[in-house]
């Protein structure tokens, strides 16, 4: 079964003439119960309706689910469904805040402020009646995991009309997002079926595994547009990134981009030639960064290993504070081009 509570709010509000706020929020809870439907386990009802041989008795001798099926690995996906403790839950939170600012006319100023907030827990418990190999007692697997996300945008916006020809926008900007990811997992054997938690757990066999990753990123960043009366267009962008994720020689990197185009049937000489819809020369050059990769790869990092018997930790990765940026430099050049009412358009 599987139920839901999902709750979204979008609001504006003009606290002045000058001033206007508003928020977009989206907040749920799930419930999901299940069972293993995800892979090839023997308690798979999907799986097993392609082991379990037609003549093998669902009940035993007793009326009770038959669990010594040999070739099905002695799992009985009916005992499963009915025994077996399989959920997850989730909590999920998305919500953003802007406050926009018009000081003067064709200037605004902006904030935007978001946060996505996910907390998951997931828990898989095997139940004696269903796994007797197990002796009497259950085993208890648990997963939670939370993640969130915080994002800050301010940016600075200017556009306006000149003499009714010349269109210019300027946008100076900042943005800064912080992530965070962390998990703890838990394997506990020999669990009291009367109290299945992992307190009646054999505490010699549990095993515990937590992991935690945090990376940052701080932004700036500007556009100009330019175009005059629609004939002649230009763009210029830049951008300064900083992240976590590399090594102190080289957190920042810089990018930018610049792109052009002419658009010729807007020129008079060539608007009385009517099967021309449009006919435009265009290009560009930029370079972009990208910093896909997992949190602490520049950092000389310790693992726990066993030997001998005894747990300890040795170097797993050495460091590398000039672990940078990939940076991915492209141009682009084309021609546009529509004829007879845009039935026939195309691009070089």
């Amino acid at each position: 079964d599987y139920s839901k509570f999902q709750a979204r709010l979008n609001a504006d509000y003009n606290l002045s003439k000058k001033f206007t706020t508003g928020v977009r929020i989206n907040a749920a809870y799930t419930d999901q119960n299940d069972i293993p439907m995800e892979s090839l386990y023997y308690s798979n009802p999907a799986w097993a309706g392609l082991t379990l041989l037609p003549w093998i008795n669902k009940y035993d001798e007793n009326g009770e689910f038959n669990t010594s099926i040999p070739s099905n690995s002695n799992q009985n996906p009916r005992t499963t469904a009915k025994y077996d403790d399989q959920w997850s839950k989730s909590y999920r939170f998305n919500g953003t805040m802007y406050l926009k600012w018009e000081p003067v006319k064709n200037l605004v100023i902006e904030t935007k402020n978001s946060a996505e907030i996910a907390i998951t827990k997931d828990r898989r418990y095997w139940a004696p009646e269903s796994h007797p190999s197990q002796g009497g007692t259950g085993t208890l697997q648990t997963i939670n995991n939370e993640i969130s996300n915080l994002t800050t945008s301010n940016t600075i916006n200017y556009s306006n009309l000149f003499g009714n020809a010349h269109s210019f926008r300027a946008l100076l900007g900042q943005e800064a997002n912080r992530y965070r990811y962390e998990y703890v997992y838990t394997y506990a054997p020999g669990v009291d079926p009367e109290i299945p938690y992992i307190g009646t757990a054999d505490q010699a066999k549990t095993e515990s595994e937590q992991g935690f990753s945090r990376d940052t990123m701080l932004s700036f960043f500007g556009i100009i547009d330019y175009n005059y009366d629609s004939r002649y267009f230009l763009q210029l962008t830049a951008r300064e990134d900083g992240s976590s994720l590399f090594g102190e020689k080289n957190k920042w990197g810089f990018f930018w981009s610049a792109s052009a185009s002419w658009n010729i049937s807007r020129e008079k000489w060539l608007s009385s030639f009517k099967p021309l819809d449009i006919l435009k020369i265009r290009a560009s050059y930029g370079v972009n960064g990208n910093n896909g990769i997992s949190a602490y790869k520049a950092y000389g990092v310790y693992s726990t290993s066993n030997y001998n018997g005894t747990v300890g930790m040795l170097p797993s990765q050495p460091s590398n504070p000039y672990l940078s940026w990939e940076k991915n430099a492209t141009w682009n050049a084309g021609l546009d081009f529509g004829l007879f009412n845009n039935r026939l358009t195309g691009s070089v």
